[in-house]
């Protein structure tokens, strides 16, 4: 009879876990070097290769979503770091793609910003690991970790503030331009979407995220008309120029394309400018294809 999954995967990592156990338990008369930690985590990694190769591809996502959870359920900060180094040495090797690894981390229902030491284990594994996703998975993954971030509460403890700072570092890493991992338009996008003009972000972020939109600015104003709300159009009885007045007849601002920073006074409804053209002659063409 076939074993199942959770079965063998159990049978690998807990023979890991036993060996941590005892070395925790008699700590000062175990002393691992580092050869000790590496052969451990080449035969640790050797035995799960060995059993990833047998799968099939539509399990490999529950394998490792398997895999984290058994993670995230130890207790002791030394054998989750082992067992990290074990998903950081899987992906380094090519051996689990590191999206998945990422994905699978960053959803699970135990990573929660009490549980600091696994917090900072973990991001501190995604910021290493993140340089091989596909920009379209660093994209969704921003928005997650920004999702993360805001369950943190605004008062905590200054004491665990550093280990929360993980997650600051993986976002501050994903907006670098020099590191390539997103284009920033998709980036800023993200966090318009989370944080829309006139929002803070999370106190956790600082001035990383406001400085990050602001760096948008030029752009936005290169793509819209200087001065455009003081602008008032010529009212004749032609129509052919209204369409560059043209607003949105639900919120009556005008249509702005994308989700840069534009100047505020833009997303204001123009109802001066509606006013100004109803009190002209030959208004009545103009007003049909204003909104």
């Amino acid at each position: 009879m076939a074993l199942s999954m959770e079965t063998q995967l159990q049978s690998i990592f807990e023979d890991v876990v036993k060996t941590e156990m005892i070395e925790e338990a008699f700590a000062g008369m175990f002393m691992d070097t580092p050869e000790d930690e590496r052969t451990k985590l080449i035969s640790c990694l050797g035995a799960f290769r060995q059993y990833w190769g047998t799968l099939p591809q539509e399990s490999h996502e529950q394998c490792v979503q398997w895999v984290v959870r058994f993670i995230h359920s130890q207790h002791s900060p030394k054998r989750i770091s082992f067992l990290y180094d074990c998903l950081a040495m899987a992906v380094e090797t090519s051996l689990l793609p590191p999206r998945m690894v990422c994905v699978a981390l960053i959803s699970s229902d135990s990573l929660e910003w009490e549980r600091t030491q696994l917090w900072a284990l973990t991001f501190k594994l995604i910021h290493k690991i993140i340089g091989g996703v596909d920009y379209k998975g660093v994209r969704d993954l921003l928005k997650t970790v920004l999702d993360k971030i805001q369950t943190i509460p605004t008062t905590v403890s200054s004491a665990i503030v550093q280990q929360l700072l993980a997650a600051r570092e993986v976002v501050e890493y994903i907006l670098d331009r020099n590191a390539c991992l997103l284009p920033a338009y998709f980036a800023v996008t993200e966090i318009r979407k989370l944080y829309p003009e006139g929002q803070l972000s999370h106190w956790l972020l600082g001035s990383m995220i406001s400085d990050f939109v602001d760096s948008f600015r030029p752009t936005a104003r290169i793509n819209s008309i200087c001065g455009r709300c003081s602008l008032l159009p010529v009212v004749n009885n032609s129509g052919a120029i209204c369409n560059s007045w043209k607003l949105d007849p639900t919120t009556l601002r005008f249509p702005l394309r994308g989700m840069l920073p534009f100047d505020k006074d833009l997303f204001e409804p123009q109802t001066g400018l509606l006013r100004y053209v109803l009190e002209q002659p030959y208004s009545r063409e103009m007003v049909f294809i204003l909104p």
